[in-house]
């Protein structure tokens, strides 16, 4: 795994768009498009996130992994095809195995998928197809976000 790209493997749709105001996007965030057709993180922990969308570095910039994106900025971002392998921001406090599937934690992170057993819970609520991605490494976060390395599902 390289922590200099995002894209670790694939053949994926780069594209372009405003960041939301108030809002922090770091590489490797999930993504969504709201009303004003600006990106900004995933919001919904556990929610669709499909289309896949993810942030990447601003190579155009000749930025790094490690630099954000700041409100209203021109955010650089790729649609990974299921198959696809990237590195995703990992949320706080999870211990991850591979092969784990991955879902939004919300603010553009992700956790480990851990349906309750009652399938209604995301039937009722809309929320069908809450896993985005499969991890392909083993990682454990205690009190700082991670990347993981992770298979688009």
């Amino acid at each position: 795994m390289s922590e200099t790209t995002i894209l670790q493997k694939g053949d994926v749709l780069q594209k372009e768009a405003l960041s939301a105001s108030a809002t922090t996007i770091y590489p490797g965030d999930l993504l969504e498009i709201d009303s004003a057709g600006a990106v900004k993180e995933h919001a919904t922990a556990g929610g669709n996130a499909r289309p896949v969308l993810v942030a990447i570095e601003n190579g155009l910039q000749g930025d790094e992994v490690s630099e954000v994106y700041t409100a209203e900025s021109l955010v650089q971002y790729i649609a990974p095809k299921s198959g696809d392998e990237v590195l995703l921001r990992l949320a706080t406090s999870q211990t991850i195995a591979i092969g784990d599937r991955l879902e939004s934690a919300s603010a553009g992170l992700v956790q480990k998928h851990t349906p309750d057993g009652d399938s209604s819970q995301y039937v009722g609520s809309g929320y069908t197809d809450p896993v985005v991605a499969i991890a392909m490494e083993a990682v454990t976060t205690t009190t700082a976000i991670d990347y993981i390395w992770a298979m688009i599902a």
